[in-house]
């Protein structure tokens, strides 16, 4: 064990001379520690996996908006064409 360490971790506590009701309280305080660590691991997993679903919804916003754009394009360009052909009938007739 890294006394430097643990004297940062818990620095009310002196770590060289203890009584038992001081390792206790250290025992208790490093559970205490592990626990918050746990926890802060666990929300930013679970902020990663948001993270990365909502870049994959993004992603696929984008695409469906690119698919509509040329589907739109597509509709436009027969619609033009359409168009053309109506007014040559106009004309021929």
């Amino acid at each position: 064990i890294d006394l430097d360490v643990l004297a940062t971790l818990v620095p009310e506590a002196s770590i060289t001379t203890q009584s038992p009701d001081g390792i206790v309280d250290l025992y208790r305080r490093l559970v205490d520690l592990a626990s918050k660590l746990d926890t802060a691991v666990r929300e930013r997993d679970e902020d990663r996996a948001d993270t990365e679903r909502m870049e994959i919804e993004l992603d696929q916003v984008v695409q469906d908006k690119e698919a509509l754009a040329k589907e739109l394009e597509g509709s436009s360009e027969n619609l033009q064409a359409e168009l053309k052909q109506v007014k040559q009938e106009r004309d021929e007739l």
